[in-house]
């Protein structure tokens, strides 16, 4: 059963370096206890990332296995060159500070690279978190097209001769969002910041001006959304993948043959 929610949030109009004007906007769209139970469950993994391995595919987070594994192998290739150099270095008759150098680097590269490499993967499921929660909350971006819209009606009917910068500005939400939503919850909260951010890029949005001249704002609502839609699937969500971890993987190989070859 679908329920209506709703909150405010408060901005401003930034017209050719003119002192801005404050706006209210009551934000509404359609919910249910089952999606906000998702929610709350999907913005918990967020912030505690370690439950992700216990509840991350029942929410419907993809990846995990294979993160796991990658993680995997690159403890044990580290860990494996790390226990060859300190053993090179100090079952040898001589003991010389060049090799315990050389010994000290792996640890060093080791630690560096499964850092990195961890980070990377986190990323990359924050991202998907970010996915899932994206598509369980359509009606909710449905709306916030809405307020793009509205938003950028305001700042035509103040003035129809904004320049292109301050168009962009005014119709970025991130900020607004982050501190200005009153009665918006967490999680929600996060994933509005990032498709924020990322639909203030869209180069489409100069499109609005002149569709909010021969359009209704119901059609104009919808054909944003739907260019939305298809900018966040094609440049966020769906080229979010873990290549960068599969490239550093022969790089760290690499490197640390080179450290165990400089042990004499």
């Amino acid at each position: 059963m679908s329920t209506k929610q709703s909150f405010t949030i408060v901005g401003e109009h930034w017209i050719n370096g003119e002192q801005p004007r404050t706006f209210n906007y009551l934000f509404e769209y359609e919910s249910s206890p089952e999606i906000d139970s998702k929610n709350k469950a999907l913005s918990r993994l967020l912030f505690q990332p370690w439950r992700m391995l216990s509840s991350g595919k029942h929410l419907g987070v993809k990846g995990l296995i294979r993160l796991l594994v990658l993680l995997s192998v690159f403890g044990i290739l580290n860990l494996y060159f790390i226990a060859e150099s300190w053993y090179e270095t100090l079952f040898k008759e001589d003991v010389i500070s060049r090799n315990i150098v050389f010994a000290s680097l792996t640890v060093l590269l080791g630690l560096v690279m499964f850092i990195v490499v961890i980070y990377l993967c986190y990323r990359f499921l924050v991202t998907e978190v970010l996915h899932v929660m994206y598509s369980n909350n359509v009606d909710f971006f449905k709306a916030f097209s809405g307020l793009i819209v509205d938003k950028a009606k305001a700042v035509i009917q103040l003035n129809s001769n904004v320049s292109d910068d301050e168009w962009m500005k005014n119709l970025d939400f991130t900020e607004e969002l982050k501190s200005k939503s009153i009665g918006l919850n967490t999680g929600l909260r996060k994933v509005a910041v990032f498709v924020a951010s990322r639909v203030s890029m869209m180069d489409t949005l100069n499109m609005l001006h002149s569709e909010l001249k021969n359009d209704n704002r119901e059609v104009v609502q919808d054909h944003l959304f739907q260019r939305m839609d298809a900018f966040l699937k094609d440049n966020v969500f769906e080229s979010n993948s873990t290549n960068w971890v599969y490239l550093l993987l022969p790089v760290n190989l690499i490197l640390q043959i080179i450290l165990l070859a400089g042990i004499s």
